[in-house]
């Protein structure tokens, strides 16, 4: 019997959830910097048939990294971001349930002058934080 690897695991506990704001994660490999990003992550979306959202994850530095899809181009919707710092998912504390999420989230995206949109997923079953999507 085959045991489910480490990124059989990222990958499905990242993909497994519905969200509210039509984003999702997908395996990158290592992602090292902004600049790596954007050569690799609109590639990683773009074979999903999906659009970069502008966001990645270092799951674990230098090995595995997640990059944020989403079914809209972010690049159209540039409205809602004229008031917010840092649009985009925001690290937090764990989340354990919605009704928690309910009451991080909103603070995280605040510090952003930023509103919650809804979104909150845990990272990694096990680690010690979770992210937040604010706008």
């Amino acid at each position: 019997m085959r045991t489910l690897g480490w990124m059989g695991l990222v990958s499905a506990v990242l993909l497994g959830f519905p969200d509210q704001a039509n984003a999702r994660y997908y395996d990158a490999g290592p992602v090292w910097n902004k600049q790596h990003a954007k050569l690799v992550c609109p590639n990683v979306c773009q074979q999903k048939r999906l659009f970069w959202d502008g966001d990645w994850i270092n799951l674990i530095l230098g090995r595995a990294s997640v990059c944020g899809c989403r079914k809209s181009n972010p690049a159209q919707n540039t409205s809602n971001r004229q008031a917010c710092l840092r649009p985009g998912k925001r690290k937090t504390r764990p989340i354990y349930h919605k009704h928690h999420a309910k009451k991080i989230c909103p603070r995280v995206c605040q510090k952003y002058r930023c509103r919650w949109d809804g979104y909150w997923q845990t990272t990694l079953f096990g680690t010690m934080y979770a992210v937040c999507g604010c706008k």
